[in-house]
């Protein structure tokens, strides 16, 4: 039976300890289950199988007093002081002592990662697991990776020795007795940690609930820093590796041509933190020409101009992958950057436009080639798309420019503030001579490269 229950495990483990070191083991039922019976009752075959410890008495008298709850309430993963030293936990829980895991292993737990630190401007990305992995010594290709989010891991591009989604206690089982551990900001990851078997161990810091520094100080101050092996320079901090922006582009049909041009030249000049998401028909095709770095999501390919007009379904489709960026920044696959760009420096708090390159003097019209936002509003602008879109092709009043006819519209209709890049930004490339010193991008001449008409090319 999977045992996973949705994050409790770690918390219920600091509330057994505790109860343990306050009430002794006798008034384990008593101490927690009064305080919240259901949740510890569901908790319960978690410990009995991950601790091996001895059942719980089950006596008619259970101590319900109101300080027994207060205690029991107070007892949680962010009191250190409620609990007993390392070596009693470890006697508490007997961890099994096993010798086959001798890979480093990186603990990677989605609802940690992302759910909570997204808010804060912080994502734990490929680029933090590669930095983790480094600080052990080791590459992200020698390590395990334990999860309980296998298709997020799956989609960062990284590839690791392997990628372990078991139980609940056949995760922790492993984390405990991996010779080099990388933690996530969990406190499953926390216990595992704590009462294992280590030779080096790396924790995040900065992250927001985990106060790591605090609790690296509460634990080496209970033993010493060689028992728990975590010394300064074992300490990692996402904050100069996570990765900001989510660049996503779009490609079906006979356009995953253009894939490899765009690909090149925004390794060459897209700087910063930024992951790149594919939506295709042909996710092999584009992960083989990136290199397997760029993120491909599987779409279906629909006849012109049902790709347009679907673009922001298919970009909701993708909602739980880009909601782990702070930031989404969309742009076309005939697309060629043409200048370094850094867009998290570029986009603010506000949906960002791109004037169009072809506006005339006072004109504020803006292309659908380049938009993007800090992702809240974002969504909320493909939500809104969306519906506008699907409601024009049900209505069959189609726009003459689709999805940047719609973009304008809701522009000038539903973003009262927004931020928009000069015209100049962007340039087309049958027009050379539009191309300036602030040029960025270059929109490649579709029917020249593929030697056709649109709607040749397009269907």
């Amino acid at each position: 039976m999977d045992v996973r229950l949705s994050g409790q495990v770690g918390n219920w483990l600091f509330h057994t300890a505790a109860a343990v070191k306050e009430f002794g083991k006798d008034a384990l039922t008593g101490a927690v289950s009064c305080a919240k019976r259901e949740r510890f009752e569901r908790s319960k075959a978690v410990f009995c199988s991950l601790c091996d410890w001895l059942p719980v008495k089950r006596g008619k008298k259970e101590d319900c007093s109101a300080e027994a709850n207060r205690r029991a309430a107070r007892s949680n993963w962010q009191s250190l002081g409620c609990i007993p030293t390392r070596a009693e936990c470890m006697n508490l829980f007997r961890v099994k002592r096993r010798t086959d895991i001798t890979y480093p292993v990186i603990h990677v737990r989605g609802t940690d990662y992302f759910t909570y630190f997204k808010e804060g401007g912080v994502v734990l990305g490929a680029s933090h697991i590669k930095a983790c992995a480094a600080a052990l010594g080791f590459k992200v290709e020698e390590c395990a990776i334990v999860t309980d989010d296998p298709a997020y891991v799956g989609s960062l591009g990284l590839k690791p020795k392997s990628v372990i989604s078991g139980t609940a206690v056949d995760d922790f089982g492993i984390m405990a007795n991996a010779r080099h551990l990388v933690m996530s900001p969990s406190t499953f990851s926390w216990w595992a940690g704590f009462i294992g078997y280590h030779d080096k161990v790396v924790m995040p810091v900065g992250v927001g609930p985990w106060d790591a520094g605090v609790m690296k100080k509460d634990l080496i101050s209970a033993q010493s820093n060689a028992e728990l092996c975590w010394g300064d320079e074992c300490i990692t901090a996402p904050g100069a590796c996570r990765e900001d922006v989510a660049l996503l582009t779009i490609c079906t049909g006979r356009y995953v041509d253009l894939f490899k041009g765009f690909y090149d030249s925004f390794k060459k000049h897209v700087k910063g933190s930024v992951k790149l998401y594919v939506l295709t028909d042909d996710p092999d095709r584009v992960r083989v020409q990136s290199n397997g770095e760029a993120v491909a999501v599987r779409i279906e390919h629909s006849k012109w101009p049902g790709v347009v007009m679907r673009k922001y379904d298919y970009i909701l489709s993708a909602k739980d992958l880009l909601d782990r960026h702070t930031a989404i920044e969309t742009v076309q696959v005939n697309a060629r950057f043409v200048k370094d760009v850094d867009f998290s420096t570029l986009i603010g708090d506000k949906i960002l436009f791109c004037h169009h390159p072809y506006n005339k003097p006072g004109s504020k019209y803006v292309c659908g080639g380049v938009v993007g936002g800090p992702t809240g509003k974002f969504m909320e602008m493909a939500v809104w798309m969306s519906r506008y879109l699907n409601d024009a092709v049900s209505s069959g009043n189609i726009p003459k420019w689709h999805d940047e006819t719609a973009l304008n519209l809701y522009k000038d209709s539903q973003a009262t503030d927004y931020d928009a890049l000069p015209s100049e930004f962007t340039y087309a490339e049958e027009r050379p001579s539009m191309k300036t010193a602030a040029s960025v991008v270059m929109f490649k001449d579709k029917d020249k490269f593929f030697g056709c008409r649109k709607s040749e090319y397009a269907s």
